[in-house]
């Protein structure tokens, strides 16, 4: 009698185990299907993102920020970051790591220097704080110029309008409210063959905040000038409202002529580049927010 017990026991406890396994696999298969589906799911949201950025979702991404740094040794020997430039480069962070970027490398402008500038780059801020911004800008033979920094010009000049064209951003009120502008280029790097360079700055930081807003918005990559492979500069309006960047509106927006086309997605299998179309195109766009 006992030994019949005990062999019933047995089996029921090898059942138990049995169905605890079964249990456990079809938890472990279900977890693993639902993070699947929402890789996909997020993949296939951000394919138009990463078509874009592409050509900076590399392991040597850096992002470079400017700082002033001798007009306040005294006050403060670390040098100042500002507002709108820090935010920008918080919401620039979030959003790469969002499409899947690796996690770039961040530095202060006046760190780089000689082959340290050999990185895929996005540059943040104007230049009259950020030296990368103001060498490469002058490099990369944008028809958007900005202001001479040791005059304290904020205006930004299109060479390419006829007349060319002054946009001065206007004044904030007793309430914060004013307007500001950013440029967006994006372009081979002019300090190393083979690497692509992103800048945002603007005339405040308000134009920077707002110009990385709308390079990360879908209204941008709607654009087609977003969605070619080649070099692009972009000038972007923008209401200061309660000290923050609101109803972002694209005024120019062009290719940049160029001899170097931008990596397509599968540029590793291909030998041949072609050459860039010589006509430029601009335009407007809606209102981002």
């Amino acid at each position: 009698m006992g030994g019949w017990r005990a062999a019933l026991a047995h089996l029921l406890s090898n059942s138990l185990a049995v169905d605890l396994l079964k249990d456990a696999v079809k938890f472990l298969v279900g977890a693993a299907a639902g993070w699947a589906l929402k890789v996909g799911r997020d993949r296939w949201r951000s394919r138009r993102a990463r078509a874009f950025w592409r050509p900076f979702l590399t392991d040597d991404l850096c992002i470079v920020v400017g700082r002033f740094q001798k007009e306040f040794k005294d006050f403060e020997r670390s040098g100042f970051l500002g507002a709108g430039d820090a935010v920008a480069l918080a919401e620039l962070q979030h959003y790469l790591a969002k499409i899947g970027a690796p996690e770039p490398q961040l530095f202060y402008a006046d760190q780089l220097q000689g082959d340290s500038l050999k990185h895929t780059m996005i540059s943040l801020g104007g230049p009259d704080a950020n030296a990368v911004t103001r060498e490469a800008a002058k490099l990369i033979g944008s028809t958007l110029r900005f202001g001479d920094p040791s005059g304290h010009e904020i205006s930004i000049l299109d060479t390419a309008a006829n007349p060319p064209r002054h946009f001065s951003p206007q004044p904030l009120d007793r309430d914060g409210s004013g307007t500001d502008y950013g440029v967006i280029l994006r372009a081979p790097s002019p300090f190393a063959p083979g690497k692509q360079i992103m800048i945002v700055a603007g005339s405040f930081g308000h134009g920077t905040w707002a110009g990385t807003r709308f390079v990360t918005s879908p209204a941008f990559l709607a654009l087609p000038q977003s969605r070619a492979q080649h070099a692009l500069e972009c000038l972007v309006k923008t209401d200061v409202v309660g000290d923050t960047p609101q109803r972002i509106q694209l005024e120019v927006v062009r290719s940049i002529e160029t001899e170097t086309l931008l990596p397509p997605p599968d540029a590793a299998s291909r030998k041949k580049k072609r050459p860039t179309p010589r006509g430029r195109r601009s335009g407007r766009g809606r209102a981002s927010n």
